[in-house]
């Protein structure tokens, strides 16, 4: 059994914070409102990305106070790049020590601070990242299925197979989706030698093995996820049941319509299916604006 959690054990506190601090205040009114930003739940933690990047992170062991990489902060980032300074979290104060310089803060220099997040984004993030506009926090829009979370670890192992890329949930018929995103040209979906299957498979078959035996505790998990956006946004949205079975499936994205690719995209395809999972494809998830991509990924998953 996994360590799976979402529990924000204070989570009074953390709403506090995200309301009052200045930087997160601008961050949330500017990016995680707009959709262009997306606040994930760990346990006692909680992450924002941007453009598939860390953003920023707060943890209750240091009173979610926001820390940010160094690496992409002003100042700082160019010691990073040299090495002449390892990569670490900085808190307001910390960043403020280590340049010298007592006036600066986050929200004055966040332009500077996406930028460098854009610039290091990689295919897969950029590819994820079109889809925070389906998170519960979005105040411009309203969608039926709706992000619950991304690079979803199901255990503390940091492993990075053990992190799915993408969590929905149908508020309607009241399922998890689970998406493994792979571009086409990942060599995770070929196989290296005939005798062995793609990794992608073991990928899904990790997946397929925990969402069954735990998805009474999974779906628990998240329905605290749901209740700290309900209180956050102000929403309704409906808890999901603990016998819901959850689907699964792999999300093959990042390619055009030569005759090349779509070749290669049907060969995926057959393997994906002949080793009994679920696949959806899609070109380039720039064009997953609306409910109807998310309800053809939803009914091709049952």
């Amino acid at each position: 059994m996994s360590n799976f959690s979402r529990k924000i054990t204070d989570f009074d506190l953390l709403r506090d914070v995200l309301a009052k601090n200045p930087f997160l205040n601008q961050v949330t009114r500017d990016l995680i409102l707009r959709g262009k930003a997306f606040l994930a739940f760990r346990q006692d933690k909680a992450t924002i990305y941007y453009k598939g990047n860390q953003l920023c992170h707060l943890r209750a062991d240091k009173a979610y106070i926001p820390r940010i990489y160094n690496h992409y902060l002003p100042l700082t980032r160019s010691r990073t790049l040299t090495g002449a300074q390892r990569k670490e979290l900085f808190s307001l104060e910390d960043w403020r020590a280590s340049t010298g310089q007592a006036h600066l803060s986050f929200e004055e220099v966040l332009p500077e601070i996406l930028d460098h997040l854009e610039k290091e984004s990689s295919p897969e993030g950029f590819q994820a990242s079109n889809f925070y506009h389906f998170s519960p926090l979005n105040s411009r829009e309203s969608h039926e299925i709706i992000l619950l979370d991304i690079e979803a670890a199901f255990s503390e192992s940091g492993q990075k197979t053990d992190r799915i890329d993408l969590v929905f949930y149908h508020k309607v018929h009241g399922h998890l989706l689970f998406l493994e995103m792979k571009r086409l040209v990942d060599p995770r979906l070929y196989r290296k030698t005939k005798d062995k299957v793609p990794k992608v498979i073991d990928q899904l078959t990790g997946y397929k093995n925990r969402l069954e035996a735990e998805f009474q505790n999974i779906n628990r998990q998240y329905n605290q996820v749901i209740d700290y956006y309900n209180i956050l946004a102000g929403g309704n949205i409906p808890p999901i049941s603990l016998d819901s079975k959850p689907l699964l499936g792999l999300l093959l994205v990042d390619f055009k319509g030569n005759d090349r690719d779509q070749e290669a995209k049907r060969g995926v395809q057959k393997m994906i299916e002949k080793n009994h999972f679920k696949v959806y494809s899609l070109g380039n998830t720039v064009h997953a604006s609306t409910d109807s991509t998310l309800k053809a990924i939803y009914r091709n998953l049952q």
